[in-house]
């Protein structure tokens, strides 16, 4: 759940990319070693509903001059604490 509520919380949309940024958010903070599988699950409009798993090659080292995640500069800002629930003025 961490990937998807610190995405929504950067970038503002639920677009069908937010699910590559989940997945480079996962890379960036905690690695993904080689043999690791990821499953993915997407839901759209209506009936529409997809699983895949994801083998992962290869272990990828980040480097901020190197790589191109979109976490990669500020990603120790990460994950940030958000309210359960706001008070609601009358």
């Amino acid at each position: 759940m961490e990937p998807s509520r610190v995405t929504l919380y950067r970038f503002r949309h639920t677009s069908s990319s937010s699910v590559w940024y989940e997945l480079a958010y996962a890379e960036a903070k905690r690695g993904i070693p080689k043999g690791d599988r990821i499953c993915q699950i997407g839901f759209g409009a209506g009936f529409n509903c997809n699983t895949v798993v994801w083998p992962v090659l290869k272990t990828i080292n980040l480097n901020p001059a190197l790589d191109k995640n979109p976490w990669i500069d500020d990603i120790d800002d990460f994950p940030v604490q958000l309210p359960q629930f706001a008070p609601i003025a009358f």
